[in-house]
């Protein structure tokens, strides 16, 4: 887990981007850059994987992916050149930068960052998600929701370690325990 370096403005093919957060400056690792939502760290990363693998992992997360919940639901999207293409807009170099921070294009539900962060707690496993645990019949025979995997990468104890160290840091900065 290597440090990127946060400093603001980044500039970018003529244009400037900033971090709203001055809680650090200089290279950060995955963990503070995390905790403190630091926009210039998951910038430089989004320009280091590219578009297309971030859509790889936007979707392993279940992010612009339907959950799998019984009562019907829209699958959102994930920021991409075909997602602008498809709504319209033309795709800028810059647009990476900002789905890289989950905006743009990016439209996605509360359940499916719920699947986010249940896919990171099960260390890159996701299952699907359900409201019915179970059905009894008339004659009392009770059939249960089977948990079914939806998506699965893998995803190294550093990097686990990491993410969700980060994840409670962020929580804790808002009032949350982060133990």
């Amino acid at each position: 887990n290597e440090s990127l370096l946060c400093i603001s403005p980044f500039e970018y093919r003529g244009h400037e981007y900033t971090c709203l957060q001055d809680h650090h400056n200089g290279y950060i690792p995955l963990t503070e850059a995390l905790h403190w939502s630091c926009n210039t760290f998951f910038y430089r990363l989004g320009l280091r994987l590219g578009i297309e693998e971030l859509n790889k992992y936007a979707a392993y997360m279940g992010l612009g992916q339907k959950t799998g919940l019984e009562i019907g639901e829209a699958a959102g999207r994930f920021a991409s050149p075909e997602t602008t293409e498809r709504l319209g807009g033309t795709w800028y170099p810059g647009d990476l930068l900002q789905a890289a921070i989950g905006q743009n294009e990016t439209a996605v539900s509360p359940l499916q960052m719920a699947c986010e962060a249940m896919t990171i707690a099960n260390q890159g496993t996701r299952y699907e998600t359900h409201l019915v645990r179970s059905v009894t019949d008339i004659n009392g025979t009770v059939t249960f929701t089977e948990p079914k995997v939806a998506a699965e990468f893998e995803m190294s104890q550093s990097t686990y370690d990491a993410v969700s160290k980060g994840m409670s840091l962020a929580a804790g900065k808002y009032g949350l325990d982060s133990s």
